[in-house]
């Protein structure tokens, strides 16, 4: 029995010191003995888009800014299209997290605005060709000691769409709950993050 623990806590041993050699700096350090769960490619679709709705083949998701405010934190995507023709958003954009190790994590998104954004609700807006649209995310800080803890965003338009990912370290935790708006038009250029 001593040498099945040694051999977890050299595993474990070993995990933290990749991981800070990562850069890992938030949350818990991933267990190397659990299997790594990633979120869904797709969400199921809660309904089928009509025939105007902005596709992945007229419309691209960039990162786009942070900022953060008396405990309060928000980022910002935004769809932009990049056709000769206006298309159609409605709704709220579809959102998963995962931790350090790839694995989904648990969080609540709560369609609505926060102390740092505000949510007009889901309505169709037509984004123009070479417009943008944009929705944003809010949250409280949360506490990240040993908690798994976001190292990669994941959003796809609307449910029912391939999902794109960027590498975010966010403190967003496992158990958290994140606000998100619906998509609304902006005139803002995006200065996306890589």
């Amino acid at each position: 029995m001593a040498a099945v623990t040694g051999s977890r806590a050299a595993r474990l041993d070993a995990a933290a010191e990749n991981a800070r050699a990562n850069g890992h700096t938030l949350g818990s350090v991933p267990d190397p003995d659990v299997p790594v769960t990633p979120p869904p490619t797709i969400a199921p679709a809660a309904a089928e888009p009509a025939a105007d709705w902005c596709t992945p083949d007229q419309a691209a998701l960039l990162l786009g800014d942070s900022d953060a405010a008396m405990g309060h934190r928000t980022l910002s995507i935004q769809a932009m299209n990049f056709t000769d023709s206006p298309c159609t958003l409605s709704g709220y954009p579809d959102l998963a997290f995962a931790d350090e190790s790839g694995s989904a994590l648990d969080v609540t998104l709560v369609p609505g605005g926060t102390f740092m954004t505000t949510d007009e609700g889901p309505v169709p807006i037509v984004v123009p060709a070479g417009g943008y649209a944009i929705a944003r995310l809010g949250w409280g800080a949360m506490a990240t000691a040993d908690v798994p803890t976001t190292y990669t965003l994941y959003a796809a338009l609307y449910p029912g769409l391939v999902r794109g990912s960027w590498p975010s370290t966010l403190d967003i935790v496992a158990g958290g709950e994140v606000s998100v708006t619906a998509w609304s038009l902006t005139d803002a250029s995006p200065d996306p993050q890589p």
